[in-house]
Formats: structure tokens, C-alpha cells, sequence
């Protein structure tokens, strides 16, 4: 599989964007960036629908006004909110569709990626804006409470009951306390990180390094190690394909040394490469033992970025 053949975009604003048709449903959820509202009420599509996640914490009268509002229950997880959704408006693989993954939360977008399989899309446009910064920079908080480290919806592999060559992928990022608990979580496995490199901006593998650092205890790596492309591996931050085409290459050679008993991935670094970690998984891993892994907290923060960099259309073909 040779993801460097997917296509990908990028455009200065939202008025730079070339359409090549119609979208007929475009998909965000809701919070407050410049880079989600400005996406949202700047694309066109005959219809555009907010999502509304709990995880946020609006209350109704912190809603949008005046917009399609899509409130799912409190409590349902993301394969019962994407489904949801998708019946309530009658979105099917007839329709072209978009959906803005800036603001959604890593297991949703996991799921939808699987779903949009499952309902046989031929091809769908995923969009992501790169910000200007992160509000405090290293120290911006993302997320609250950890819950638990649990598998997502739609990528619980098979597993084998040998856990002598068990792998975990992390695509690290910011928020270290939720790296640290995935790497807790399985203790027992070889662990691998990926950063993104080049970064969304040039202070930012810096910065994320820094962050790397204070996971080290439960990595296993030392300081350096972060730095060696022996134990490391780099993708672009905004880049879903390469970011896939890179974990494919990294597991197919390690299988090739020494077959990997169980597999386990964890999405924790930029959407983008979430996209590309799902993407490696629908196309390589179903029925397979290997499982996407992630970290759910009881809250996220609204607002962790400023500005409006560049924006990113990427099409998955199925």
C-alpha cells in the first residue's frame, strides 16, 4: 500500500478553495478556535451541521446561533454518536462529503474513518487547519481527568495470547500525562514513538520534545533516544499519508525480524496524524491482531490555539 498517492491540498483561507463539487454535508464540531468557526462559516455546502460533544462542557446558551445543531445524548460513545448522526440526517455514500476534523475528538474521528468503510464511501474530503500557535505554548492544557485507557469503537483487533513481541505505536504530542498512560497501560510491550517532524511550526518539535521528555519514565526511552530515528520515528504533523506510509513501512520490517504478537496503536499527537494512524489500520490491520488504544478524559479544553495558518484538504479513497 502506497499512501504518498492520496491527494492532498493546502490553501492560505477558506476563500483560496478550489471546489471541485458540491459538498452536499459538511461536518464540525463545535468549539470556540479561529480555525474551526472561520472553516465552518467560510466553506460552502448545501448543508453544514455543528456537532455539539459533551466533552466540552457548552451549555445552551453557549451554542451557535442560528446554525444546524446536531446535540447527541451525554454518555454515548463515539460509534453510537457518529451512527446517530448519520441516520438522523440520511447521510449516505451517495452524498460528497466533508467533514473538519479540527475539532473533533480522536475517537470520533476514528471511528468515522471506519464507518465511512463499513458504509462503503468511494472517497471522502477530511479537512484540518494548522493553527498560528498553541495559547501557552509546551504548557497548553488539553484535557482533564484522565477516565480510562480503553480500545476505540470499531478497532478492537483480534488478540493472541503470546505477548512476547508486543508493540506499541504512540503518535506523541503535547499532552504527556496522556502518553504516560497509554505507555502504563501496556507496560509489557516494546514501545515506539512518532512525532511530528516538520512540525505544524518550527518552534513546535521543540516544544513537543520537551513534553516527550516528561514521559520517559513509563516510554522506556532516554532524552537522546527521542532524537535517533533508531527508536523514534517522524512523520509531518500535518501529513495523514505519510504518517500511515510510515507505520506500515516501521511494522512491515519488524515483522519481518521478528513477527509482532500484538499490535497496539494510540493516536495522541495532531488530528492529522490520527487520520493517518486510522487509515494505516482500515486498510492493513482489520481482522488482524492489532487495536487502537486511546486515553479518554471526562473533559477537553475549548480553545488551545490561535490563528489560522494554512488549511489542509486531505481525500481518503476507500
Amino acid at each position: 500500500m502506497n499512501y504518498e498517492y492520496y491527494l492532498k491540498r493546502s490553501f492560505s483561507s477558506v476563500a483560496d478553495i478550489d471546489y471541485t463539487e458540491d459538498y452536499d454535508f459538511f461536518l464540525s464540531s463545535y468549539n470556540e478556535s479561529d480555525r474551526v468557526i472561520g472553516l465552518f462559516n467560510g466553506i460552502f455546502s448545501k448543508e453544514k451541521i455543528w456537532i455539539i460533544l459533551s466533552e466540552y462542557n457548552y451549555t445552551k446558551n453557549e451554542y451557535p446561533k442560528n446554525k444546524n445543531l446536531f446535540i447527541p445524548e451525554i454518555n454515548t460513545n463515539e460509534g453510537e454518536i457518529i451512527r446517530q448522526l448519520f441516520n438522523d440526517y440520511n447521510i449516505t455514500s451517495n452524498h460528497r462529503l466533508c467533514i473538519d476534523i479540527t475539532g473533533f475528538l480522536r475517537p470520533h474521528i476514528a471511528f468515522l474513518v471506519r464507518y465511512l468503510k463499513a458504509l462503503n464511501f468511494k472517497k471522502v474530503d477530511f479537512v484540518y487547519t494548522d493553527p498560528v500557535r498553541y495559547r501557552k505554548k509546551e504548557k497548553t492544557p488539553f484535557s482533564s481527568i484522565l477516565s480510562s485507557v480503553e480500545q476505540v469503537e470499531g478497532y478492537k483487533g483480534t488478540s493472541v495470547t503470546d505477548t512476547s513481541n508486543d508493540l506499541l505505536i504512540i503518535c506523541t504530542g503535547y499532552d504527556s500525562k496522556r502518553t504516560r498512560a497509554v505507555a502504563d497501560y501496556k507496560k509489557k510491550a516494546s514501545k515506539t514513538l512518532l512525532f511530528g517532524l516538520p512540525a505544524l511550526q518550527a518552534d513546535m518539535f521543540q516544544e513537543n520534545i520537551l513534553m516527550a521528555y516528561d514521559a520517559e519514565d513509563d516510554t522506556g526511552k532516554g532524552n537522546l533516544q527521542y532524537l535517533d530515528s533508531s527508536f523514534s520515528l517522524f512523520a509531518p504533523a500535518n501529513d495523514p499519508f505519510i504518517t500511515a506510509q510510515v507505520i506500515s513501512e516501521f511494522v512491515t520490517n519488524k515483522n519481518n525480524l521478528k513477527p509482532i504478537t500484538n499490535l497496539y496503536l494510540s493516536p495522541v499527537s495532531t488530528k492529522a496524524q490520527t487520520l493517518g494512524m486510522c487509515l494505516y489500520y482500515v486498510n492493513e490491520c482489520i481482522d488482524k491482531p492489532v487495536s487502537l488504544i486511546f486515553p479518554y478524559c471526562e473533559t477537553y479544553e475549548r480553545i488551545t490555539t490561535e490563528g489560522l495558518s494554512k488549511i489542509w484538504i486531505y481525500t481518503l479513497e476507500f
